[in-house]
């Protein structure tokens, strides 16, 4: 699990297994991956982004690492599924650091179902465990325990003794969340744990497990077996000089003298683990043992101390607070240009289902990956630039209206629908203190702005699928002008594919209708007399008119955010 998983550490403190500072190695890796784009070296540039993704993490930076994970995606092997899953699994945690546990969730069940697909049991045990610490991060501690329930049994599968031990370790914890339903259950999950540890010889798990089984003795006011069991726990973590958890053990020593009603004793316990907690930095426990001590103040008569022990303990609960507050604003900021990934999880949803009927045959199985992977990372390229929400989803239905009326079949249809979404794929590269700029873009920056058109279909073209050459045509052409005048290539009239002819004019008709941080949304009105206007320069006249008809006969598709109007004729 990542460290982000758990804010709270600054990202200046992690270095990596070569010694080097994240700063440096996410330099480096930033000229690896533009060396690979310069080189059209695929392979490389889904390595180089895959690791920029896992440095941008580290770095406290989940948006851009999102990026860096969505277009690694998009270039890894259709057939290597386990590879997919783990980036979906890397790009789950950035939504998770974005504060996004449903996107979080939705990315690690498909990351699950490709593993399972791909028969890879360690793969699948890792996302298992993330999704049960994202459900118990989300106090959703009956789900956390489905998951390592899941999990304990691909162990057992896999004879994994250690991470047996973990993950035993992991359910009776969970269990003592849901107390007191399941404190008995929780007992004999512990016991194992420790039979465990012994095996492999792990004192930190023995101890840790022993620690747990405490707690649970403690809550069933079994005083004596409780006390023997953190004594027990302490003494390892002292070897281990383990002093965080030495000071959650010696808070559960000065509760089970609390429960005995011996308060000096409770008192001199509860001393030693505040002097434990503020060695270790472990501010979450030392509020539990302020309040201990305040308790036992009271209850010994000193109440002067009972007081500034309260003191101390309101002080620093208001500090955690504002310390999760402030980090939940960071992450809210970090979510501008986001907001649209709500939609993510339909798409996932609707494909889902299609990943569970997938019949055995392989092509099948690829096939229908392929095409969840073309929906997710449409409304993925998306959700950087366009925070309104359903824009390529709209373009695609469109565009196949639009296909049909000018004589396209079904499948064609459908197929252009499904490719155009992918039209904006190559923003995946664009950095985001460009894509996302507020203001108007210098020249420097239009330019890095137009090489969407051109990677994009770099991107789409690595495949042999003929669905993703259309998507790659698409991208390529979609901002070509029918007088020649639009880029990347200079096509005019006729040389240009239709299937980016169709796109370029639902493209800008969706973008005139929609606000935008830089623009007010047009009416209906106008951006049909725009598109009438730029018929036969910017725009396909054919085109232009099937657009305007099937909006006046009420044939397109709506869109959920407005109700829209019928757009007059023009004439």
């Amino acid at each position: 699990m990542l460290e982000v998983m758990f804010p709270g550490l600054p990202a200046a403190a992690f270095e990596t297994p070569g010694g080097a500072p994240v700063a440096q190695r996410l330099a480096d890796s930033c000229r690896r991956v533009q060396a690979a784009r310069d080189a059209d070296d695929f392979a490389a540039l889904h390595t180089a982004r895959r690791i920029e993704g896992e440095l941008l993490l580290l770095s406290g930076e989940p948006h851009a690492a999102l990026g860096a994970f969505l277009e690694a995606v998009a270039l890894c092997e259709v057939s290597d599924l386990s590879g997919q899953a783990r980036l979906w699994q890397l790009a789950a945690r950035a939504q998770a650091a974005l504060a996004a546990p449903a996107e979080a969730q939705e990315y690690l069940g498909l990351g699950l179902r490709l593993m399972e697909e791909a028969r890879d049991l360690t793969g699948a045990i890792d996302l298992l465990e993330d999704l049960a610490a994202l459900h118990a991060r989300a106090g959703e501690h009956q789900r956390e325990l489905e998951h390592l329930e899941a999990n304990l049994t691909l162990r057992r599968e896999l004879g994994d003794a250690a991470g047996l031990c973990r993950t035993l370790l992991a359910v009776g914890k969970s269990r003592l969340r849901q107390q007191p339903a399941q404190v008995q259950r929780a007992q004999r999950d512990l016991k194992a744990a420790i039979k465990a540890a012994q095996e492999i010889g792990s004192v930190s798990l023995l101890a840790q497990a022993r620690g747990w089984l405490g707690h649970a003795h403690w809550l069933l006011q079994h005083l004596d077996e409780a006390d023997s069991l953190f004594s027990q726990s302490y003494h390892d973590l002292e070897r281990l000089g383990d002093l965080a958890r030495m000071a959650q053990v010696r808070l559960g020593q000065g509760r089970v003298a609390a429960s005995r009603a011996d308060p000096p004793s409770a008192l001199r316990l509860g001393g030693q683990a505040l002097d434990l907690c503020r060695q270790s930095g472990n501010r979450s426990t030392e509020v539990q043992v302020l309040l201990l001590l305040s308790e036992q103040s009271q209850a010994g008569g000193d109440l002067a101390a009972a007081l500034e022990y309260h003191r101390a303990y309101h002080e620093l609960s208001v500090q955690l607070h504002r310390a999760r507050s402030e980090h939940r604003a960071q992450q809210i900021a970090a979510r501008i240009g986001l907001q649209g990934s709500r939609q993510e999880a339909d798409f996932y949803r609707e494909r889902g289902s299609l990943l569970e009927r997938r019949v055995a045959e392989r092509a099948a199985q690829l096939e229908a990956t392929q095409m969840e992977m073309i929906e997710l990372l449409a409304s993925a390229a998306e959700c950087r630039d366009a925070p309104q929400g359903l824009h390529n989803a709209w373009v695609g239905e469109a565009s196949a209206c639009v296909a049909l009326h000018l004589g396209w079949n079904e499948s064609q249809a459908r197929d252009l629908g499904l490719a155009a979404r992918l039209h904006d794929i190559g923003k995946l590269a664009v950095p985001d203190a460009v894509l996302l700029k507020q203001g108007p873009l210098i020249e420097s920056e239009w330019t890095l702005m137009r090489t969407h058109t051109t990677l994009g279909a770099r991107l789409l073209s690595c495949s042999t699928s003929p669905l993703l050459a259309l998507a790659a045509e698409i991208a390529q052409s979609h901002h070509e002008r029918w007088d020649g005048l639009g880029y990347p290539a200079g096509l005019r009239g006729s040389a240009i594919p239709q299937s980016g002819r169709i796109v370029a004019v639902v493209d800008t008709f969706d973008a005139l209708i929609s606000q935008r941080p830089y623009k007010a949304a047009w009416t209906l009105e106008e951006a049909a007399a725009y598109l009438h206007d730029k018929a036969g320069q910017h725009f396909d006249p054919l085109v232009v008119a099937a657009v305007v008809e099937l909006h006046r006969l009420g044939e397109l598709p709506p869109r959920d955010e407005r109700a829209l109007r019928a757009v007059p004729s023009v004439s």
